[in-house]
C-alpha cells in the first residue's frame, strides 16, 4: 500500500508541475514520496485539499497500519465449566445427635482455638456454589442486668482454731427461676490466721431447652420450651462497702453488678460460597432459631426415657422424626428427620455442652491471728479452671460464639454431606475486535482512490508514466537559460536557495523538440 501511494505521489509531481510552480517545490513533492517526514513537511507547505495531500495523510497515517492491525486479533483467557474437575462444600443435615470424645473436645476448641472455618476444595482456585442450608450451631447474648435478680449468702463463722477448710454457699437467683449455689470458703492459714474466698465471678448454666437447672441438679418441667438448646449466664459479684477498711462479714455485701446471658442452640443458615483466585469467600446468612417440641417415642413409663425434646427450623408444622440407628439404650437413643434437618440429640448432650464452660472466679479476705476480729481485703485470686480464666479474659459472647463454630465445624467435618460445585478452569480464545479495522481499510480505500485518481489525471494529461525517476530530471530538465553560471550551487543548500527564486512549468519545448520545465508564462 505504501509503495502505491508513494509512486502516486512521485507520478503527481509531474502533474502538478504542468502548472508553474516554484521550482523548489519539485524537491517538496518527491520528498513526501520518501516517506513520513516529507509528507508532514509537504501538509504544511501546501495546505488544501489536492491530491498529492491525500497521499501525504495516507503515508502519515500508515504508521498507526500494523499496530492497529495487530489490536484486531486478541488472545484472551475466560473461564469455563470443567466437567473432570469437582468442587466440595461440606453440608450438614443432622447436628450430631450422639456424642463423642470429638463434640467433647469441640467445646474446648472453641475456648481455646481461632481458626473454626470448614474451606471447600477447589482444584482449580475457582469455583461457585448454589445456595444451599446447613444445621449447625449459633450463639447470641444480652445483657439481663435490669432483669430481676438477688444473691443471698449466709454469714460465715470466724472460726481461728479451724483444722479444715469450711464451706458455705451463696445462692444467685434471675429471672425469677434459674439460680445457682456458689461456694464460699474459709481455709486455715495457721498460727490462727484464716483467708475467706468469695466469689467474684460465677457462670453457670442457666437452663436447657428453656428448663431451669437448681444448682447443677436434673433439669424441671417447671417452665415452658424455649426455642434454644441452653444456656449460660455470667454474674459479676462485687463486695459494694469500702473494701479498703476491715469488715466483719464482707460476704453477707455482696451484691450483683451485672448479669450476661448467652444462649448456645442448633439453627439453620443459608450459605452462599464461592472461591476466587484460590480465596474462599462465604456469604452466611442471619441463623434460622427454629423451634422446639417434643416427640413421645414409647408411650407410657417414666417421661425422661419415653419423651425427647426435637429442634427443628421454622416456625411450620411439627416434622415427623425417626429413630436413628446405634442407639440401643434410653440414654443414646436419638431422632432425626435429615430431610427437614430435624434433630433430637439424646440427654449427654446437655452437660457436655456447658460443662466446661460452668466455673467462678474468687476475691481474698483474711485475718492476720486470733487477734483480729475482722476481715481486710486481700487480692482478686484465680478463676477456678484455666476455662474460666480464658472466659473472663475474652468475654462470654466471643466464647460462646467460638464454642458455636467450632462444634458446628466439627459437625460439618465428621456428619455431613458433599455439595457439589462448578469448577472454573482457566481457556484462552480468539477474540476479534473489529474497530481496529477501521484505520487500516479507510487508508486502504483512500489508497485505492488515490491510485484511480492518478491514473485517470495521468490519462487526461498525456503524460508519460514518470513517477519517481531521475531520469526525467536528466532529458526533461530545466531549460537552457534558467541555471546560473555560478560555484554557488556547489551545496545543496545553495540549491534549494536557488529553487525558491526560480518559477518553472512542465511544457513542451519547440526549441528541444520535447517537454522541459521552462521558465514560460
Amino acid at each position: 500500500m505504501i509503495f502505491v501511494v508513494a509512486e502516486c505521489i512521485g507520478q503527481l509531481k509531474w502533474v502538478w508541475f504542468q502548472k508553474k510552480r516554484q521550482l523548489q517545490g519539485i524537491q517538496n513533492v518527491d520528498d513526501a514520496s520518501r516517506g513520513p517526514w516529507g509528507s508532514l513537511t509537504i501538509l504544511f507547505q501546501r495546505p488544501g485539499r489536492s491530491l498529492i495531500s491525500l497521499g501525504a495523510i495516507v503515508t502519515i497515517l500508515a504508521l498507526a497500519f500494523e499496530p492497529f492491525m495487530q489490536q484486531i486479533v486478541t488472545y484472551p483467557t475466560r473461564q469455563v465449566e470443567s466437567p473432570s474437575k469437582r468442587a466440595i462444600a461440606k453440608q450438614s443435615h443432622i447436628a450430631m445427635p450422639v456424642v463423642d470424645d470429638g463434640f467433647r473436645d469441640s467445646v474446648d476448641s472453641g475456648i481455646w482455638g481461632k481458626d473454626f472455618n470448614v474451606n471447600p476444595t477447589c482444584p482449580s482456585g475457582n469455583c461457585t456454589w448454589a445456595p444451599f442450608t446447613s444445621i449447625g450451631y449459633c450463639s447470641r447474648c444480652e445483657d439481663i442486668t435490669s432483669q430481676p435478680k438477688s444473691i443471698s449468702c449466709p454469714n460465715v463463722t470466724m472460726d481461728h482454731n479451724m483444722t479444715g477448710i469450711q464451706k458455705t454457699m451463696c445462692n444467685i437467683t434471675i429471672l425469677d427461676g434459674p439460680w445457682i449455689q456458689t461456694p464460699i470458703q474459709v481455709k486455715p492459714l495457721g498460727d490462727g490466721a484464716l483467708v475467706m474466698e468469695i466469689p467474684e465471678d460465677v457462670i453457670w448454666q442457666a437452663d436447657i431447652w428453656g428448663r431451669p437447672l437448681s444448682s447443677g441438679q436434673d433439669w424441671t418441667r417447671k417452665y415452658p420450651y424455649k426455642n434454644e438448646m441452653t444456656s449460660l449466664a455470667h454474674a459479676r459479684l462485687n463486695v459494694t462497702t469500702n473494701k479498703k477498711r476491715p469488715q466483719k462479714h464482707p460476704e453477707c455485701a455482696l451484691e450483683i453488678l451485672n448479669v450476661t446471658r448467652c444462649i448456645l442452640s442448633l439453627c439453620t443458615r443459608e450459605y452462599n460460597i464461592s472461591v476466587s483466585e484460590g480465596i474462599p469467600s462465604m456469604n452466611i446468612s442471619q441463623p434460622n432459631w427454629g423451634k422446639i417440641f417434643t416427640y413421645n417415642h414409647t408411650p407410657g413409663g417414666s417421661w425422661y426415657q419415653n419423651e425427647t425434646v426435637c429442634w427443628q427450623p421454622g416456625q411450620g408444622a411439627t416434622v415427623n422424626v425417626t429413630q436413628l440407628p446405634g442407639g440401643n439404650t434410653w440414654d443414646r437413643i436419638s431422632f432425626a428427620n435429615a430431610r427437614e434437618f430435624a434433630v433430637c440429640p439424646n440427654t449427654l448432650y446437655y452437660n457436655e455442652i456447658g460443662g466446661g464452660l460452668k466455673g467462678y472466679s474468687t476475691q481474698d479476705w483474711f485475718v492476720r491471728g486470733k487477734s483480729d476480729t475482722e476481715w481486710t481485703f486481700l487480692s482478686s485470686a484465680d478463676a477456678s479452671t484455666d476455662n474460666i480464666d480464658k472466659i473472663l479474659r475474652m468475654g462470654l459472647g466471643t466464647v460462646t460464639k467460638n464454642v458455636a463454630a467450632s462444634m458446628t465445624k466439627y459437625v460439618l467435618e465428621n456428619n455431613s454431606t458433599d455439595v457439589a460445585g462448578t469448577v472454573a478452569v482457566s481457556e484462552s480464545y480468539v477474540a476479534v475486535d473489529w474497530r481496529w479495522l477501521t484505520l487500516p481499510l479507510l487508508l486502504l480505500l483512500c489508497s485505492i482512490a488515490l491510485l484511480i485518481s492518478t491514473i485517470w489525471i495521468n490519462m487526461k494529461r498525456k503524460l508519460g508514466i514518470w513517477k519517481s525517476s531521475i531520469l526525467p530530471m536528466l532529458y526533461h530538465g530545466l531549460e537552457d537559460g534558467m541555471v546560473p553560471d555560478s560555484d554557488d550551487l556547489a551545496t545543496v543548500s545553495g540549491m534549494n536557495q536557488a529553487a525558491g527564486k526560480v518559477d518553472a512549468r512542465l511544457s513542451f519545448s519547440d526549441k528541444k523538440g520535447r517537454l522541459m520545465l521552462r521558465d514560460d508564462v
